[in-house]
């Protein structure tokens, strides 16, 4: 009996560790659950990638410096502009690239001519920070020697951003992984002979090649990834952020069309060459490998899809709720978690994951779907409730319009709302005050007396 329920035990917590792990699925949002497959992509030898013919999307706040966490697909198809549009983003940089690259050189040790040259060699860098004038020819436009080119030249190529004035991709991440004091050979050997192998997917022929396991040639492809294909991508948009919709909203024909913004991911399957071997398998060993790896691949594709399909869900209703808002006619009506989780039959938590961190993109914009969930002010009636932003934006226009030199105080500004069948505490009315930044009665007389 004893044996017989620690069995039962057993297989329940397992089963909550699984359940666990797919509601961690469920909480990401696109880039960040692209990042955790292809992780499982490497480790996996019977999960499948099929790579997408779409750029993969990335947030100019993940650049820390000039290339800390590049995200792109392939050996170097970045989710960059267009090439139109680089090379006249270059171009409009040019005086500040300029001044960042010669900030790093001892201008003092060269010559006029040298200086001169060094202009020239920058001016001639592409789009994406590559080099390829040779050097005869930047010694016959600049009227220097062709000695003082490739000092210049040489000198240039130990500047930051690491990999800048290469002549070609496998150059630009080899100066990389010099950079970083890594010396693999396989992983040379691969950025050397095989980045086109790399790039359309044959790992089997790159793993015949050099000797090596498919999964230890895509944890070199992994690390390859993280390396910097364009060193000029970035310079100068510190400033600007973008934002990556998980979801798109589209209104046509009078009903709402939801996009899961996943297309650039690309798909997952099971390898069917490492499924027959498994079913082939003579050796336990193999056998029970391949039967691991398998079991995890089915519960990673299940638990993709439950993703997919709860997120759609969750959308639509929220979509439905708040069309108003969606539509550009009106403001976010209070809405709660409980509400969809209710109208879903679904858990609250499950909502709150579905919504966590994920951007959706409707028609007048685009927007952070946890911001979408407002809580309600009671009204004279609770069917007419309105949001925390509302009574915020009701309160910032009853001070912005009160006698300077008799300012409002927060007992009063909750008369004036009731007034308006808004019926909110004095502790309330401080509270929202303070998240406005606006200060106190007493202080917004004084600054009105030394104006």
């Amino acid at each position: 009996m004893n044996l017989q329920y620690e069995i039962k035990l057993d297989q329940r917590q397992t089963l909550s560790q699984t359940q666990i792990q797919s509601l961690e699925i469920l909480a990401m949002d696109n880039i960040s659950l692209n990042d955790y497959m292809q992780n499982e992509y490497m480790e996996n030898a019977i999960l499948e990638y099929t790579p997408s013919d779409t750029d993969v999307p990335i947030r100019m706040e993940d650049y820390k410096s000039w290339y800390d966490k590049n995200v792109y697909s392939g050996y170097g198809e970045t989710a960059a502009a267009s090439e139109e549009h680089q090379k006249e983003f270059v171009s409009v940089n040019q005086y500040e690239l300029r001044h960042y690259l010669k900030n790093q050189l001892s201008l003092k040790k060269y010559t006029s001519r040298q200086l001169y040259v060094i202009d020239y060699l920058i001016d001639c860098l592409d789009s994406q920070g590559y080099y390829q004038v040779p050097v005869r020819e930047a010694a016959q436009k600049t009227g220097a020697s062709e000695s003082d080119v490739s000092l210049c030249l040489t000198d240039l190529r130990q500047l930051e951003p690491c990999g800048i004035f290469s002549e070609n991709l496998s150059q630009c991440l080899l100066r990389q992984l010099d950079a970083q004091g890594i010396q693999d050979e396989k992983l040379r050997a691969i950025i050397t002979s095989h980045l086109e192998d790399v790039a359309s997917g044959r790992i089997s022929l790159i793993s015949r090649s050099l000797g090596l396991s498919t999964v230890q040639v895509r944890k070199y492809i992994y690390l390859i990834q993280k390396l910097n294909p364009r060193p000029l991508q970035g310079f100068s948009t510190s400033g600007t952020t973008y934002i990556v919709p998980d979801i798109i909203l589209i209104y046509s024909e009078g009903q709402w069309e939801i996009q899961m913004n996943d297309s650039w991911m690309g798909a997952y399957h099971i390898n069917d060459y490492y499924y027959k071997m498994m079913r082939t398998a003579e050796d336990d060993d193999i056998y029970a490998y391949f039967r691991n790896c398998l079991h995890r691949a089915r519960f990673l594709l299940n638990s993709l899809e439950q993703r997919r399909k709860t997120m759609l869900r969750i959308t639509e209703t929220i979509a439905n709720y708040q069309q108003e808002f969606f539509l550009g006619k009106g403001l976010l009506r209070p809405m709660m978690l409980e509400d969809i989780s209710s109208a879903l039959n679904i858990h609250i938590s499950t909502v709150s994951r579905g919504i966590s961190g994920k951007y959706l993109q409707y028609p007048g914009g685009t927007i952070l779907m946890r911001d979408l969930f407002t809580t309600a002010v009671s009204g004279s009636s609770p069917s007419e409730g309105l949001t925390a932003e509302q009574v915020k934006q009701r309160l910032s226009t009853l001070i912005a319009s009160e006698d300077k030199e008799h300012p409002l105080s927060d007992q009063m500004l909750v008369t004036r709302l009731s007034e308006h069948d808004i019926h909110i505490s004095r502790r309330t009315v401080a509270k929202y005050r303070e998240e406005l930044g606006i200060p106190k009665s007493f202080d917004r007389r004084l600054i009105e007396i030394s104006q």
